[in-house]
């Protein structure tokens, strides 16, 4: 079942009524209901929105990630529940307990899907690759030569038409859109990781001690240039500065639902997200060695 992505940008009044979420428009009164068993992502993008106890319960219940945005529209908070697998316990226990080893890695084959994915978007656009396909096969336990940083160095360099723009997330337009599409790819991800019964908080490679989302930092990396092609191509269009307007959000929301050609098969992005996730839980359990991950292009050059 595909998961919908609800975004709320007018002053509403949330609430429950027989596992149904009930949204009251502020300003018209005009309600609209949905079933709360549908809605992998929620977002509230308005100062004026009330919601009920009873529905974070139901959001909980339900597996429910709530995205909520300050007063620029810019996401600055994420609920999740607090158990989403009826083994959580056992496979927390693997996941803590991974050794270095594994996770090093581990990390190691989500740098290379990274890589192979930056150049797939480059390639599409018939743009510089550089030395892209070589970095993929340069890439180390824990990617300890940076074939990371040498290959996005590159990749943002050529990706967008503007050669002045540089990649920071307190940059200039259209990093606001970049970090808007992380945010919801991160939140996706976050999802599937709680309801795989594995803790986003305990990464493989990210280890900041004020991150509560290093496993989803891990694991969303290859999902990035799905989010990267949307903001190119609206940008090429849109050279002024634009804010993260419900039309722009709209827009780049609708990377849940990309096209991934995943484990030999079509997946939407919000799917695909969960494979990725049961498999790095595969891969704790020693059932397999590599984490599955989307090929933006597919290429049989790939190992």
């Amino acid at each position: 079942m595909i998961k919908r992505i609800i975004y709320i940008g007018k002053p509403s009044y949330l609430r429950s009524k027989k596992e149904q979420l009930v949204i009251e428009n502020g300003d018209t009164g005009e309600i609209n209901t949905l079933p709360a068993k549908d809605i992998g992502v929620l977002e509230l993008d308005n100062q004026r929105i009330t919601i009920t106890s009873q529905c974070m319960r139901l959001f909980a219940e339900n597996k429910t990630a709530v995205i909520l945005c300050d007063q620029t529209h810019t996401p600055i908070s994420l609920t999740l529940p607090m158990e989403g697998h009826f083994r959580q316990s056992r496979r927390l226990k693997r996941q803590a307990e991974a050794s270095l080893s594994t996770k090093k890695r581990l990390w190691k084959h989500i740098v290379k899907a990274k890589i192979l994915n930056q150049r797939s978007v480059l390639e599409k656009y018939q743009l510089d690759t550089g030395a892209l396909k070589r970095n993929i096969k340069n890439v180390k336990s824990d990617d300890s030569g940076n074939m990371e940083g040498i290959s996005s160095a590159h990749y943002w360099k050529h990706l967008f038409s503007d050669k002045k723009f540089r990649r920071n997330p307190d940059g200039l337009y259209p990093n606001n859109l970049l970090n808007y599409g992380y945010a919801v790819i991160r939140a996706i991800t976050a999802r599937a990781i709680v309801t795989t019964g594995l803790h986003p908080s305990i990464g493989l490679h990210h280890k900041n001690q004020y991150n509560a989302f290093c496993l989803a930092d891990d694991l969303m990396e290859p999902y990035r240039p799905y989010v990267d092609e949307i903001v190119m191509n609206y940008y090429s269009e849109n050279k002024d500065y634009e804010e993260l307007t419900r039309n722009v959000k709209r827009i780049i929301l609708a990377v849940a639902f990309e096209n991934c050609d995943i484990d030999e098969k079509i997946h939407p992005l919000i799917n695909a997200v969960k494979i990725s996730c049961s498999s790095l839980n595969n891969c704790l359990a020693n059932k397999c060695q590599k984490i599955i991950f989307p090929k933006f292009n597919y290429r049989a050059d790939t190992d």
